[in-house]
């Protein structure tokens, strides 16, 4: 499986939002107990209008996307989406191990948010990730440079 990555275009945005809705439904779900379109609409507008979303390929097929801000102190993992269909089959495990090994070569941390729902989480612990926070919907990982 060969895993690539493009910068999204106008013509992804109906796609990149059905990904986006799918890939929160389930953890939003199991949170509140229901998942509110109109609120998952308005999460997707600001993800899309802060733009830096690159759509992720397995083998020259859209699967999912992946939004890294790269800041000069640090690197923030803002969402990683991918279709069911792909999930178990290691793509989150290489666009963070990418992450990880450019924030390491630059020496700063990468950090993300994420809620305590998601089974992601245990992935993110895997690979290095602490607990450095929360609130009332997420919790705050970080995994420092080595």
């Amino acid at each position: 499986m060969k895993i690539t990555r493009r910068p999204a275009k106008d013509s992804d945005k109906a796609w990149v939002k059905e990904m986006h809705h799918e890939s929160y439904h389930d953890v939003v779900v199991a949170r509140w107990g229901v998942f509110d379109l109109v609120k998952a609409d308005g999460y997707f507008n600001e993800t899309w209008a802060a733009g830096g979303i690159d759509i992720v390929l397995s083998d020259d097929k859209p699967c999912g996307f992946v939004v890294i801000e790269k800041h000069p102190d640090h690197f923030r993992v803002q969402e990683i989406a991918l279709r069911r269909a792909f999930w178990g089959q290691g793509i989150g495990t290489f666009l963070l191990r990418e992450a990880l090994d450019e924030a390491d070569k630059k020496g700063v941390p990468v950090k993300l948010n994420v809620m305590p729902q998601n089974k992601a989480l245990n992935l993110y612990k895997r690979l290095g990730f602490v607990e450095c926070g929360s609130n009332d919907t997420h919790t705050f990982m970080e995994r420092a440079a080595s």
